[in-house]
């Protein structure tokens, strides 16, 4: 329990920092959702329980006091421009209906203690009125491939909203942001979207959907026939285009380097073209088709390769054949023949004559061989023959030019000194004639 010293001091502070007033207001803030009903209380504390208070209520505008309302004891009134929404309960007490933005702001309430001086003692206050408009989505409708997409969700609210945005009913992964952006935009971002705003008064909002169209040059689908092909000599070729694009105007050039093209029907996204009857097997020709659009352009080429109806590829082969050649002194030389593969590529209408056919090639093809081998052999053995030739004159010319010079001692027993000078392959020949040391004989 406070003394009465303590009580004296606090009477004294109070009256020096609220100017001595004989009463405390203090009022507190509000927060409300739009449309519902705010209640801001003025907190009365007299400093004498004798005097019944005058309370009077003010909306402050722009450091301006606009009176709302003036009550004591339960009586008074709200002044006329506010009295459709605002009312005062128990003097102290002021209520205000169907809140709405609009009403966010600050009040004061002031009180006057009748018979106490000084009396008068005010307070303020702020009223929030938080609330969520329905959000807009804003972005370039109608974009090319490629384009850069900013979607924006336009949103009125108090506090700040967190935002979501969604394409066809799927919720896109997002910051919460209300921005979103699409660097590049594909043919697969075409579609349907919308945003959802949240600040966690009341219920999320929505905005209307708005659709996103993308534009793109022509594309062919995974069932379009402009593929490679393999014809036969009087077949007709037909290629058909099918795919999309956006805008879907196209046009179709259609080109081939095919013989006979001048007699092509092109009928929009569909070419035809026959195949020579002549054109022979393994030949290959290419039909290319450029496909246009406002957007851009398109090109599609198939590979044509000829083939001979149910052609039949027969091989013949030659064996390593070795052809051994005997000449004079016991020479022997080989001439070895490599082997070959003829591919013989026919018709079916020929294949009857197979076996008939092969024969015939392998027989010449034998006589060609054998005319060679022959042919080589006899060069060979013409050069080998030669060159013995003229090695054995060599030999013969050269045992009349060799010699051997000796002296015989008769005291002793006599021995031969030989001084030859031999060559490859050749013989040496001696006549030894009896002498003395100083007799010389030749060989």
């Amino acid at each position: 329990m406070l003394s009465r010293q303590d009580i004296y001091l606090h009477l004294f502070l109070l009256c020096f920092l609220r100017k001595c007033s004989a009463v405390t207001v203090t009022v507190d803030d509000v927060n409300v959702a739009e449309g519902s009903e705010a209640r801001i209380t003025c907190n009365i504390v007299p400093a004498s329980s004798g005097a019944v208070p005058v309370v009077t209520w003010y909306n402050v505008t722009n450091g301006a006091n606009d009176l709302i309302a003036n009550y004591q004891g339960g009586f008074g009134a709200v002044e006329p421009g506010y009295s459709d929404k605002f009312s005062v309960e128990n003097d102290i007490t002021l209520v205000i209906t169907n809140t709405h933005r609009s009403d966010s702001g600050t009040y004061q309430c002031s009180v006057n203690l009748v018979g106490d001086s000084p009396s008068v003692d005010d307070d303020i206050c702020t009223l929030t009125v938080n609330y969520l408009d329905k959000p807009e989505i804003n972005f370039l409708t109608l974009v090319t491939e490629g384009d850069e997409v900013v979607l924006t969700c336009v949103v009125d609210s108090s506090p700040e909203a967190m935002c979501n945005f969604i394409k066809d009913d799927d919720v896109l992964p997002h910051d919460g942001s209300c921005t979103f952006t699409i660097t590049s935009a594909s043919r697969a971002d075409d579609g349907s979207y919308e945003c959802e705003a949240d600040n966690g008064v009341g219920n999320k909002q929505k905005s209307d959907n708005r659709n996103l169209e993308v534009e793109f040059t022509p594309v062919a689908n995974d069932d379009n026939d402009i593929n490679d092909q393999i014809v036969y000599p009087g077949e007709t070729v037909t290629m058909t285009f099918s795919g999309i694009a956006n805008p879907p105007d196209l046009t179709y050039l259609w080109t081939t380097d095919l013989p006979g093209n001048e007699d092509a029907v092109n009928n929009g996204s569909t070419f035809t073209v026959k195949v020579s009857e002549s054109e022979i097997h393994g030949a290959f020709y290419f039909i290319n088709l450029t496909v246009t659009n406002s957007i851009g352009s398109t090109t599609y080429s198939a590979k044509i390769t000829v083939s001979v109806k149910n052609s039949i590829m027969s091989t013949v082969l030659v064996k390593t054949t070795s052809i051994p050649i005997t000449v004079k002194n016991s020479i022997m030389s080989t001439v070895s023949v490599k082997t070959t593969s003829i591919p013989i590529t026919k018709p079916a209408a020929e294949s009857c004559n197979d076996t008939t056919g092969l024969t015939i090639g392998m027989f010449f093809v034998g006589i060609i061989i054998g005319s060679l081998g022959f042919y080589i052999a006899e060069i060979t053995h013409n050069k080998i023959k030669k060159k013995s030739l003229l090695k054995k004159q060599d030999a013969e010319k050269r045992k009349q030019d060799t010699y051997m010079d000796y002296v015989v001692d008769t005291g002793e027993q006599n021995q031969t000194y030989q001084d030859l000078q031999h060559r490859v392959e050749e013989s040496a020949y001696v006549n030894v004639n009896a002498g003395n040391k100083n007799k010389k004989g030749k060989v």
